[in-house]
């Protein structure tokens, strides 16, 4: 599922975390990227932060389990990922 003109969500799996479950969103980036800067990477998790903390279903369902957003290239290189857990809204 095309997520916008640079990423791709591939798949996303469950697997169990040190509580409770934690969904994992596989995502694929088109764009070259080598690692992005620290200002880019908080601003993305704080754009998902509050999309899930924000809204009362996805907060709900954040009190059940945990997110990850993995990021991988066009080379199936880990780029790195995102977690965000209930505990993280009140932040």
């Amino acid at each position: 599922m095309k997520i916008s003109s640079h990423s791709t969500l591939e798949k996303v799996v469950c697997v169990p975390g040190k509580s409770k479950p934690k969904l994992v969103y596989n995502n694929r980036v088109h764009a070259e990227v080598k690692k992005p800067s620290r200002e880019v990477v908080e601003r993305l998790k704080m754009e998902q932060r509050k999309a899930w903390c924000a809204d009362s279903d996805q907060r709900r369902f954040l009190e059940i389990v945990d997110i990850s957003y993995a990021y991988y290239d066009a080379s199936d290189r880990y780029l790195g990922a995102l977690t965000h857990r209930i505990a993280d809204c009140a932040k």
